[in-house]
């Protein structure tokens, strides 16, 4: 935590999760390979991190906790692996990345997972989103378009509040599968 001139870390393969605000406020961390083992990411881990542009992961991650990646001005892109069940509250939030696939293990997007990801053009959703809550996208502006991998009924049938239908709906492309 707060490791302001930490740059670069080599994260053990024994690693088995990333405690909460485990590289918080590492300002200048600019690069990180998430271990074949690590299953969580708790919250806050890299939060803050203005400097970080690349994360990647080496294996089956499942969780990443509320605020993991925060506030990362730098990171313009990153791909969760398929494996991830849990995607927390401002996950990504005041991100600048254009493009995110979620993944397919995902039901739930929480509530700001998305907020004030102003450069994000398009999200590819799959069927298997059961529920999107309040303020998801809030403040995604440059949002255009919603990749679905599902059916009218299917969308129509996620949980959302009219508010987020009214602002994703228009943008819904649906793809087949």
């Amino acid at each position: 935590y707060g490791c302001v001139q930490l740059e670069k870390i080599t994260l053990s393969e024994n690693l088995t999760g990333i405690g909460q605000g485990a590289f918080m406020n590492c300002s200048e961390l600019f690069s990180v390979i998430i271990p074949k083992k690590v299953k969580s990411i708790e919250a806050y881990a890299f939060a803050y991190c203005y400097d970080l542009e690349s994360v990647s992961f080496a294996g089956e991650v499942e969780e990443i906790g509320t605020y993991a990646f925060s506030s990362c001005y730098a990171l313009s892109q990153i791909t969760f692996p398929q494996s991830v069940q849990s995607i927390g509250r401002h996950a990504l939030s005041q991100t600048p990345i254009t493009e995110f696939v979620i993944p397919e293990r995902t039901s739930v997007i929480e509530s700001a997972t998305f907020y004030n990801c102003k450069q994000m053009k398009s999200v590819t959703i799959h069927s298997g989103v059961t529920k999107m809550e309040d303020g998801a996208f809030m403040s995604c502006d440059a949002l255009q378009t919603v990749y679905y991998y599902g059916t009218v009924a299917e969308w129509n049938s996620i949980q959302m509040s009219e508010q987020i239908r009214e602002q994703l709906t228009p943008l819904v492309v649906y793809v087949e599968e």
